[in-house]
């Protein structure tokens, strides 16, 4: 009889549960794609962030934004911002421009952080082709 007791909980837990994650907000997701996503050397590439979905929540609100840009280079930035409020809106699309030197597969990221640690982190893969001396084929790198 215990058994099926705790079965009966378990059953009432969960939809209470998702309820009060409703009511806190749902979180926004961090995607991330690169324009072009394969390109020659010296591979110019415009890095696009996007927050998609879920509210405004202030564990999102004025990020720190980091840029790994996976070849040794990594950029930081903060905006300023208002203290969080009812009508304060999310910074959604963050951009950056990126240039690739060498050939090779990369794997920049985006890291959102706030001052409790990180709130959101995505990657996207780049590759950088090297053209071999016979009719210019593509010849991916391994780093």
């Amino acid at each position: 009889m215990r058994p099926a007791a705790v079965l009966v909980l378990a059953l009432l837990a969960g939809p209470l549960a998702s309820a009060a994650d409703r009511e806190e907000g749902r979180r926004p997701v961090l995607k991330l794609r690169a324009t072009p996503g394969v390109s020659f050397a010296p591979a110019n590439v415009l890095l696009i962030a996007e927050l998609v979905g879920g509210d405004t929540v202030e564990e999102f609100y004025c990020p720190e934004v980091v840029w790994d840009f996976d070849d040794g280079r990594r950029s930081t930035s903060q905006s300023e911002c208002e203290p969080f409020g009812g009508d304060s809106s999310l910074e959604r699309r963050f951009l950056v421009r990126q240039s690739y030197a060498h050939p090779g597969e990369y794997r920049p990221t985006i890291t959102l952080r706030r001052a409790d640690g990180v709130v959101a982190r995505a990657a996207v893969t780049v590759l950088v082709p090297s053209s071999s001396a016979s009719g210019g084929a593509f010849a991916a790198s391994n780093r």
